[in-house]
């Protein structure tokens, strides 16, 4: 199984917003809205997104 056979997430470390992963979020060179940073590393997949059945935001 290759990194893109799962979903993963984008999380805000300020708002807790949840978005689709992608590599421009997770390398910081798209911030969310509110202007925090974005993470998208297993850590926050396994232990955060993944429990919470998230509801996707879309539009950042």
């Amino acid at each position: 199984m290759n990194e893109y056979d799962e979903e993963r997430y984008c999380i805000c470390g300020d708002c807790g917003a949840i978005v689709a992963f992608t590599h421009e979020l997770h390398n910081e060179e798209k911030l969310c809205s509110c202007g925090g940073q974005m993470c998208g590393c297993d850590f926050c997949n396994e232990k955060y997104a993944s429990h919470l059945n998230p509801i996707l935001i879309n539009k950042i």
